[in-house]
């Protein structure tokens, strides 16, 4: 780490008078932009594993409307995933 230190210091010492200052602030931006990509993608698995699971958990003073016709054969409610997918319904289902 102290090599690489010092390379940077001897980098920065041939630059442009300009170019410190530049620098300086390109790294710490790109730093912060690595830690906000890094947050996005902890968001984004928090978001899509439970999808993915295939678990459905409706819960109990829910209501979920559908907008289906009874009799009609053009509306499917279909729950899709693996073998070991679940489905948990114990709110109230109103279909109309």
């Amino acid at each position: 780490m102290r090599s690489l230190w010092r390379t940077l210091v001897e980098l920065i010492s041939v630059m442009p008078k300009g170019a410190k200052p530049f620098y300086i602030w390109y790294s710490f931006i790109t730093g912060a932009l690595a830690i906000l990509d890094t947050a996005a993608l902890a968001l984004i698995v928090l978001t899509i594993t439970p999808l993915a699971t295939g678990a459905y958990n409706i819960q109990s003073g829910s209501n979920v409307y559908l907008g289906l016709n009874p009799g009609s054969t053009s509306d499917l409610l279909s729950f899709g995933g693996t073998t070991g997918s679940t489905l948990t319904f114990s709110g109230n289902l109103i279909i109309g």
